[in-house]
């Protein structure tokens, strides 16, 4: 979810409730001659581990089957060679995750 701060928020966060919110692609923008934050937030249940971070994640940005669906068309193209298209947004999600999930792991080192 992307939500606006202030100041520059910490990447991980205590939400006041037993959960977390970790804060990624924090930006600083100007709005009417302010500088504000934007960034992208998902909020962790239970403790901030890098695993439940990763999974949270990884749910917010490719849940409700959109992982599956990825794996499903690439290895459908990869059979049927007919949609590259596919194979190629296969390969763009898993950049995109490995980058994540090792932005997540530099934070819990």
């Amino acid at each position: 979810m992307k939500t606006t701060y202030s100041e520059k928020p910490n990447i991980l966060l205590d939400a006041g409730n037993g959960n977390t919110y970790y804060h990624y692609n924090i930006q600083q923008i100007t709005v009417d001659d302010r500088t504000e934050w934007e960034c992208d937030r998902v909020e962790i249940k239970n403790v901030a581990t890098a695993d439940n971070v990763k999974r949270a994640v990884i749910d917010e940005l490719w849940g409700n089957g959109k992982e599956q669906k990825l794996i499903n068309d690439y290895l459908e193209a990869k059979e049927m060679g007919n949609n590259q298209k596919a194979i190629d947004d296969y390969f763009e999600f898993l950049t995109q995750r490995d980058a994540l999930k090792q932005a997540i792991d530099e934070i819990f080192e």
